[in-house]
């Protein structure tokens, strides 16, 4: 049988494998939730997409696994999972964790553990257990067993005791594999109907009838391939023909028939196997050093079809590989090409496409040219061996070439012919600079080139060129990216920010990042600008995506804390229905404008490799094709075939922490049942800092799927959050019943079904009825005997409680005096003043206007300092919970849009610290929304290490000296000193249209 080696397949590798119990993967199974399982040399593993949870043998401990060796593993149709170990065969209950053990009949006192190598389940619901020792039935709901073996003097016994395997095939007919023979096992007389001899006795017999009715085999210590004609009983083996390469071995350890009536086998040397049936041939996919997408180890032990039809391969010096049989919505044109990595770089600095439709790819200073009606590729070898950085048209089959050195290219591309153009020094009107990274032709013809030293205008009359520049002094300054406005305006990007350029004028109008200003650019390297169909300014930078407010020239940013795949975007175009597709370093985002939602797209996907990020080199076809290209390599796509995921991943929750430590289920424990599947739990007051993970089961891409959570109770509205972000995490929550809930979805699929967890925490046991009633009737009946002995203190107390009131008084008097007091007598003054200006009614409006706004200050000021002074200090504000409602509150009534952050694993915080942070917050969004009229609010509670920080920011700013000097206006003051209460630093950054920043930094108390 002729074998060919396969490239089609893309092999993914499970996260975190340094987590596994063992790298060698003997068993694969999937669970009834949706959970993989791997079983080891060394315990057994559950998977989630994210990690694995190790089951191993604990001494001592009779409900953990009785083995460590994993020799089988088998789901039946119940659900239930069986394991065979090196001791027994264990039954695992998933709701305890734990495991039942099933002793195996053993013939002598002195003999081993018999061992169950192999699990199969009949139509009839009964197990069947192959073990060295015969073969045995196994009744799941009555636990009796039934033991069949060889006997030399019964032929119609089995043919050895030796059992590799069993099955029925698709007639119903019950087989057993042994080292000897393959029968036909009548099950009700417990007696062989046929012996098959498969020739030499060997250390394993597989079978499998495929859909097409052919019934495979795996025979004998040589593992040979072979089909077994059921009328004639005749084996056929195969014989891999490698052609001109290597011999390899004929061993197969493994074989499965897919969804899709493809069958696969798992193989000794030459990796995993397809048999293409139409072509009578096997195609092998082998393991190649150079290449991370081919399959890990070329031993293949194990494999498996899981719910969504991936293939899981189990190996033998690797992690589990798995991949999707379904065609990949992005072709890798690197792979297809024949760049591997080792041979050349896969950077490619541009992508065009011609009158003819031919798409011109530059990469390793070549150009390609691929014709995408037949897919043929061809590469032509410039004259100017350099890397092409941008193509474009000039009409008439020229080509404007921009180049990594020498610089520009004039090239005919039916006749061969090319004119160079280079920069020189000691000449002005040469090129700017020998790197022209984009090329553009304006509406008028003109050639402009984006170089890595200004902007250079062409006059194709001269041949010469002009350079322009914000500074001409200004060296340093690399273009990357040019585009053309409605207007007629160049708009360019580059290191130095984002510069509107007029060719009229010849003025440049600069766009820079401003570290304090929220509204200002979002990095000063711009990589991409793209204007939309509605004329709209998109600039892709090194931190995110910003859309342009032409009116206030503000900045709208959006990056990975929106949902976009990576922050660094390297190239953007827009498709026919008006979605934004962009190239970064963490594969392709779509952007929908109208609904402000990302779609990610990885190497899942079919992306040559996260990283499509360098020269920004992307391109939309003719025919709507798209192309991006990056360090990774060059993907290709049509946007409409790019269909919203159809799989909906399943929510689980997968573990509970109390103070940051997992809760494993048991009596003692809050959780009387594993975590998914458990609908309630009761906690005490003490226990009321925890966190729940939870995991949405779909392998495919789980590093890009979505996740949103929230606490009825608490939250009134979901907190979204990316994959990395898998937990929720609560502190100090106050006695109450609350509603856990949690969804999962892909990058761009569907919100799966609620999981739901009610969560009691009881109140501590001074607040319990109980003991507040015993404390009452304790408190009646010492009420007597200490009456006296008060009375006697009266005095004395009463005098230090005068003595306080005095004192409080004193400082409400000195409050009021400062702020409510001074204000009003303010106020009187001007309203004598007003009688004066009575005679103008204008100037009268203006100045009852400013008196008005005085008065609602006073107001402010006296409601504040009652509040400080009654503000009670109860251990049980959440301080991310109040700051969020704070926010919500100033805003409900205006425009702003108000976002709240919480960075890190939250920490009990003392009651004086979330007292004053609480009044900081306040203070500094009341400011933000109801005097500054911000339109954008963010506020962000850290816990880095040994500290808690708070900071507020908004998109208006002030002058902070004259806020200091404005009369009755103390905010920023009061401000400080409640920081300086708790010894926290305060940092306050204002500047006027550029946003103001409050950040409070408290250390923790050793």
């Amino acid at each position: 049988m002729p074998v060919t080696e396969g490239t089609d397949i893309r092999f993914r590798r499970v996260s975190n494998p340094q987590n596994l119990s063992q790298v060698r993967v003997d068993q694969i199974v999937q669970d009834e939730q949706g959970f993989m399982w791997f079983g080891t040399w060394n315990g057994l593993n559950r998977y989630d997409g994210y990690k694995f949870k190790v089951f191993k043998h604990e001494a001592g401990n009779p409900a953990s696994l009785s083995g460590v060796y994993i020799y089988s593993l088998f789901k039946d149709r119940a659900g239930t999972l069986w394991v065979g170990t090196d001791q027994f065969l264990d039954r695992f209950d998933p709701r305890t964790e734990s495991f039942r053990h099933y002793p195996i009949d053993k013939p002598g006192t002195n003999d081993l553990p018999t061992i169950v190598t192999h699990i199969s389940q009949d139509s009839r619901g009964m197990l069947w257990l192959s073990t060295r020792n015969g073969l045995f039935r196994l009744d799941p709901k009555t636990g009796k067993m039934k033991n069949y073996r060889h006997d030399s003097a019964d032929p119609l016994t089995l043919g050895d005791s030796d059992i590799k395997s069993t099955g029925e095939d698709r007639a119903g007919r019950f087989w057993v594999g042994t080292s000897q023979t393959l029968d036909e096992f009548d099950r009700e007389t417990g007696r062989v109907k046929r012996h098959v001899n498969t020739g030499e006795s060997g250390v394993g017999l597989w079978f499998h009838q495929d859909r097409q009715g052919v019934f495979w085999v795996i025979c004998n210590s040589f593992g040979r391939i072979a089909t077994l004609d059921l009328a004639t009983n005749q084996l056929t083996r195969y014989e891999f023909d490698w052609g001109d390469g290597p011999a390899r071995p004929n061993q197969a350890y493994s074989m499965l028939e897919d969804r899709d009536g493809v069958m696969w086998f798992g193989t000794a040397d030459a990796g995993l196997m397809r048999f293409d049936r139409q072509n009578s041939r096997f195609i092998s996919y082998s393991h190649h050093r150079d290449d991370s997408d081919s399959i890990g180890d070329t031993r293949v032990i194990a494999l498996f079809e899981d719910n969504e039809g991936n293939i899981w391969t189990g190996l033998h010096q690797a992690e589990p590989n798995f991949f999707r049989t379904r065609p990949l919505p992005f072709e890798d044109l690197t792979r297809k090409s024949g760049i591997k990595a080792g041979q050349g770089s896969r950077l490619a600095g541009t992508i065009f496409e011609d009158s003819e439709g031919t798409i011109w790819i530059g990469v390793n200073r070549q150009l390609m040219r691929l014709n995408r009606r037949t897919g043929d590729i061809s590469t032509l070898k410039q004259t100017a061996n350099a890397d092409v950085l941008s193509i474009i048209d000039g009409g008439e089959n020229v080509l404007w070439l921009g180049n990594a050195r020498p610089g520009l290219l004039r090239y005919n591309f039916k006749t061969g012919e090319s004119t160079g153009y280079r920069h020189n020094r000691a000449d002005s009107t040469t090129l700017c600079s020998g790197i022209v990274q984009r090329l553009l032709i304006d509406r008028k013809g003109a050639l402009w080139s984006a170089t890595w030293d200004g902007l250079c205008g062409f006059d194709a009359s001269t041949g010469q060129f002009t350079t322009y520049k914000p500074d001409p002094a200004t060296r340093g300054l690399n273009y990357y990216t040019i585009a053309k406005a409605n207007d007629g305006a160049l708009w360019l990007g580059g290191n130095l920010g984002l510069h509107r350029f007029d060719p009229q004028a010849k003025t440049f109008t600069v766009y820079r990042h401003d570290p304090d200003d929220v509204t200002s650019l979002s990095d000063n390297r711009v990589n991409a600008i793209l204007f939309d169909k509605k004329g709209q300014l998109w600039a892709g930078t090194q931190n995110g995506l910003d859309k342009l407010d032409p009116v206030r020239r503000f900045f709208r940013g959006y990056d990975q804390r929106h949902g976009m795949a990576g922050n660094a975007v390297s190239c953007i175009l827009e498709d026919s229905h008006g979605l934004l597709w962009m190239s970064t370093n963490k594969g392709v985002s779509s952007f929908n404008p109208a609904t402000e939602r990302f779609a990610n797209y990885g190497t899942a996907d079919g992306l040559p490799g996260p990283d499509l990020t360098g020269w920004g080199a992307c391109y939309k076809s003719s025919s709507g094709e798209m192309f991006f290209a990056g360090f990774s390599g060059i993907a290709s796509f049509f946007p409409d075939k790019v269909l919203e995921d159809a799989e909906v991943p399943r929510a689980v929750l997968t573990e509970l922490r109390l103070f940051g430590s997992p809760v494993a289920p048991g009596p003692e424990s809050p959780l009387k049942v594993a975590i998914n599947h458990t609908s309630a739990i009761t906690l005490s007051h003490e226990q009321n800092v925890f966190s729940i993970e939870f995991a949405g089961l779909t392998y495919l891409n789980p590093a890009t799927n979505r996740y949103r959570y929230k606490l009825d109770g608490l939250d009134h509205t979901w907190h979204e959050v990316r994959s990395d972000e898998r937990v929720a995490a609560y502190t100090t929550l106050p006695p109450d019943s609350y509603t856990f809930h949690v969804q999962a979805a892909t990058s761009r699929g569907q919100w799966s079904p609620e999981v739901t967890l009610a969560i009691e925490i009881l109140p501590p046991f001074r607040r319990t009825s109980w003991f507040q009633f015993a404390s009452a009737s304790f408190l009646s009946v010492g009420l007597w005997v200490a009456y006296r002995a008060r009375l006697e203190r009266i005095s004395q107390q009463f005098n230090v409680r005068l003595e306080e009131r005095v004192g409080e008084r004193t400082r409400i008097a000195q409050e009021l005096h400062d702020t409510l007091l001074q204000n009003l007598t303010g106020l009187a003054l001007q309203i004598s003043g007003l009688a004066k200006t009575i005679t103008s009614p204008t100037l009268a409006r203006e100045r009852l206007q400013d008196l008005r706004e005085q008065a609602e200050a006073c107001l402010r000021e006296a409601l504040q300092s009652l509040w400080d002074i009654r503000s009670p200090e109860s251990d049980s504000i959440d301080l991310a919970h109040e700051l969020n409602e704070s926010g919500k509150q100033f805003t409900s009534d205006r425009p702003t849009h108000f976002e709240f952050v919480t960075v890190g694993e939250p920490r009990p915080i003392r009651p004086d610290v979330r007292q004053q942070l609480l009044r900081i917050g306040r203070e500094a969004i009341s400011n933000a929304a109801q005097h500054a009229y911000a339109s954008r609010i963010e506020v962000r509670l850290t816990y880095p290490e040994n500290a808690l920080a708070l900071g507020i920011a908004d998109d208006y700013g002030f002058d902070l000296v004259d806020a200091e000097r404005l009369p009755g206006h103390f905010g920023l003051a009061t401000m400080r000193e409640r920081a300086a209460v708790i010894r926290g630093q305060i940092t306050i950054h204002s500047k006027i249209e550029g946003g103001t920043r409050v950040e409070v930094i408290v250390p923790e108390r050793r």
